[in-house]
């Protein structure tokens, strides 16, 4: 099928970057981008901050979003004739 790319858009509450940790230290967004940058999936992500925190409490709601974005090389129509079925470009089914 070819060369598949794939983006993440990462999203968060502030009370992912906010949530402090026992010397009232904030995660802030450079820890975030580091965890973004290893790829991480959201549950680890949430891992980290809670690691980070340790025993201090959260205020706040931490919330994270992953939306993946695959871009794949266009589709195309094997007929354009009534009853046409959409396959990938040069695959031969059917």
């Amino acid at each position: 099928m070819g060369l598949c790319f794939r983006y993440h858009l990462i999203i968060v509450a502030d009370g992912v970057t906010e949530a402090k940790n026992a010397v009232d230290e904030m995660f802030e967004d450079h820890r975030l981008v580091e965890c973004a940058g290893r790829e991480m999936p959201p549950e680890q992500i949430i891992k980290s901050v809670l690691l980070f925190s340790g025993d201090h409490p959260l205020h706040d709601d931490c919330t994270v979003v992953d939306l993946t974005f695959i871009c794949c090389p266009p589709i195309g129509l094997e007929d354009s004739r009534a009853g046409a079925y959409i396959t990938p470009a040069g695959h031969k089914d059917r």
